[in-house]
């Protein structure tokens, strides 16, 4: 779910170790569903942000007790597919463990949040209107009939806390399952030029189907030895080469220049705020914010019809529009070998590519369409890029680029590539602007960050370093959730200061990406504009089940500086080792 990163997240399915012949390990870490991330932690947990509701955008599954659904996918066939949902009255926390919810073990997964049996309690959930199940929801809303029982299930990934990483574990279901009692749809707020209809269900008591609900919420993930210390730094070999880079910053290439945009994007205005609420609901929140004038948070974010929140439900008021950039170019990298001439590959939906300042052709960028004109989000000049790279820079996360079994540094059919991250901070000059080359750092086996660690075959062709297609690349920004690219790729070109430029391209989940009326006012932008957009534009991630696509091709650029990454002696790695397999049989 679009939990409210742009309500843009990631999230899991399952964790892949794949061995190659030849050379070398690959293991990326493999996750299919999607969950709330936040370019800045600030706009997802300030007010307005996903903060303390627990929504997602995403599918979700409704079935009635009289009539089959029409949904077709293989998961919940004959129900009634809904594309977005948020339990009313529900706080949930950033992260289901102890400890600091930032820095701290993030490797929990939590259970259910829905209200316990006994209890009665209310969820929104929004249909596309052209859902051949929604007029016989609106029926029910229409009659305030009252039903015996609704089954509903959720997707447990996209509906855990924001901040949580790790894999699900084996013994919780991929769907958290529930039986309603005594229903009624009562509420349905129609907005002509609405993608989406919201519908408002309460029920006067529920069942936990598939977790006790008197269980803790909080499951521990235990990550075994294995996938902490597969990734290792590369051997030195007779007559090859390693070289090694330390990461300076990596953040979405979603800067056109201010010529492509002769007018940026805004907040919403205090008329956007008051529009589709009822006069005395506009009423109400005037009064709350008094002579100021409106702030941003959750009152302006709750500016749909009845209240209802537009971050986590953007499709259910029109678009508002959103100034895209003018221009034919645009880093990144072509991730579907089409150019943009004839038919695009089967599960690509046909779109108009990008030329690479270099002159590089067929570029998928189209995450540049939604951002390139939204100042918080532009690239460098991003206040929501700048602030994970500061964090980077103090050394919260430091990550090597390992390129390793070099036999030629202008052509080679077969190198690997390496993300390692590192225990020693970065050095930066005493002005603290730029990093100094060469120093050496050490590998961290702290589980935190070395289960992101990959490697990846790639080859050399002119001097230019690109990898393999990595299934899923899990990516760990050192603050805020951690976040997924699929069908990912990378490229490193060297420079002639002895560093190399990078890019990492593929398809991110929309779904999972949008923030809270907090980030719409930080970032200048409208979160159902954003929504609409990524929708327009996403080109990847076919869904036959839905004929849809959820997948927004984009590229992250890596600056980076010379360094060497030197493994831990044996004795230090061996203990480490008997650490953690002493705490995995605690």
């Amino acid at each position: 779910g679009h939990r409210r990163e742009c309500h843009l997240a990631g999230n899991i399915r399952s964790a892949g170790v794949n061995s190659m012949p030849g050379k070398g390990i690959f293991h990326p870490r493999l996750r299919a569903a999607g969950r709330s991330i936040s370019a800045a932690v600030l706009a997802l947990l300030g007010t307005g942000g996903i903060g303390p509701a627990s929504a997602y955008i995403g599918d979700s599954f409704l079935r009635l007790p009289d009539a089959p659904g029409t949904w077709r996918g293989t998961e919940y066939k004959g129900w009634i597919r809904a594309e977005a949902s948020e339990w009313q009255g529900r706080l949930q926390g950033p992260m289901s463990g102890p400890g600091d919810f930032l820095t701290g073990d993030k490797f929990w997964f939590g259970g259910p949040i829905a209200p316990k049996p006994g209890v009665g309690g209310k969820i929104i959930v929004s249909l596309n209107k052209r859902s051949a199940d929604l007029p016989r929801l609106m029926q029910l809303c229409a009659s305030k009939a009252e039903l015996p029982a609704m089954g509903y299930a959720e997707n447990a990934v996209r509906a855990r806390p924001v901040l949580e990483n790790g894999p699900r574990p084996a013994h919780l279901p991929a769907w958290w399952e529930y039986r309603f009692k005594r229903v009624q749809v009562a509420d349905c707020p129609v907005l002509e030029g609405a993608e989406q209809q919201a519908l408002v269900i309460t029920f006067k008591d529920i069942e936990w189907l598939n977790y006790d609900p008197a269980a803790p919420l909080g499951n521990r993930i235990s990550i075994p030895a294995e996938a902490i210390f597969r990734v290792q730094p590369a051997e030195p070999k007779p007559r090859n080469t390693i070289k090694s880079f330390v990461i300076t910053w990596i953040a979405p290439a979603t800067d056109p220049g201010d010529a492509a945009c002769p007018r940026l994007n805004a907040k919403p205005s205090e008329a956007d705020v008051y529009r589709y609420l009822s006069p005395v609901e506009a009423e109400r929140v005037r009064a709350r914010f008094g002579a100021k004038g409106i702030t941003y948070g959750s009152d302006s974010e709750n500016r749909g019809p009845r209240r209802i929140s537009v971050s986590a439900f953007p499709g259910i008021i029109p678009d508002p529009g959103l100034t895209e950039p003018q221009t034919r170019i645009a880093d990144g990298l072509d991730l579907d070998g089409n150019d943009g001439s004839g038919r695009p590959p089967r599960g690509v939906r046909a779109h108009e590519n990008f030329t690479a300042p270099d002159g590089r052709r067929g570029i998928d960028n189209q995450l540049m369409r939604v951002w390139g004109c939204v100042t918080g989000m532009r690239g460098r000049r991003g206040y929501s890029n700048q602030t994970p790279n500061a964090r980077r820079a103090d050394g919260n996360i430091v990550t090597i680029v390992e390129i390793s079994d070099i036999d030629d540094e202008r052509n080679d059919e077969e190198v690997y590539v390496a993300l390692i991250h590192s225990q020693d901070k970065a050095v930066r000059d005493v002005g603290g602007r730029q990093f100094i080359p060469g120093y050496s750092y050490r590998p961290t086996y702290d589980p935190g960050y070395a289960y992101f660690n990959l490697r990846i075959r790639g080859r050399i062709r002119d001097g230019v370093i690109t990898t393999d297609v990595l299934p899923a690349w899990n990516y760990n920004p050192g603050q805020g959730p951690d976040t997924f690219l699929y069908q990912a790729r990378m490229r490193f070109e060297p420079r002639t200061d002895g560093s190399v430029k990078g890019l990492i391209g593929g398809y991110a989940d929309y779904r999972n990406r949008g923030y809270g009326g907090y980030g719409e006012g930080l970032f200048n932008f409208q979160a159902p504009a954003i929504y609409y957009a990524m929708r327009r534009h996403a080109d990847g991630l076919y869904d036959p089940a839905s004929d849809e696509y959820n997948g927004l091709s984009m590229a992250y650029e890596v600056d980076t500086v010379p360094a060497f990454i030197v493994p831990l002696s044996s004795g230090e790695l061996a203990s480490l080792r008997e650490s953690a397999a002493a705490r995995l049989r605690r």
